[in-house]
């Protein structure tokens, strides 16, 4: 069994207490540590927070990110480099998000060529994502919404 401490919540966390918290995960022989956005609360930054803390700790670290409200190429972007900046130690649970915003982040984080024509969104050709730590890597990311892959 593995134990992550968090989400932690964003809002109203001065930066040493976000550290003291990480650097107390690992104390507690926690296997991650996790930190929640709330755009409704007026609060984003949680792939940049989980990019910090992977700085301060070595373990795993996770952010939990209001999906709906960024695009998905964008968001892909941000995933990548995050992970990139914790050398492959990023996980993402994503919450909020339509099936098409989902279908288009899971295709650029994959490296495949991504073309889209959906109903909410359209990517005429695929931008150039930073691919995540290692040929074969991809972060781990989970949806709390469903999706269904088009074929």
């Amino acid at each position: 069994m593995k134990l992550g401490l968090g989400p932690i919540p964003l809002q109203g966390m001065a930066r040493h207490e976000l550290e003291r918290l990480a650097t107390a995960a690992v104390e507690a022989s926690f296997d991650s540590v996790w930190v929640a956005e709330s755009r409704s609360q007026g609060v984003g930054g949680g792939l940049a927070a989980a990019a910090l803390v992977a700085q301060l700790v070595p373990i795993r670290v996770g952010a939990l990110v209001d999906a709906g409200v960024y695009h998905p190429l964008h968001m892909a972007e941000d995933i990548a480099i995050a992970d990139l900046t914790s050398q492959g130690r990023l996980e993402v649970l994503l919450r909020g998000g339509s099936d098409e915003h989902l279908q288009v982040l899971v295709a650029a984080l994959s490296g495949a060529h991504l073309r889209f024509d959906g109903r909410e969104l359209r990517v005429p050709a695929r931008l150039d994502v930073n691919q995540p730590v290692g040929a074969a890597h991809r972060p781990d990311v989970g949806a709390a919404a469903s999706w269904r892959a088009r074929s």
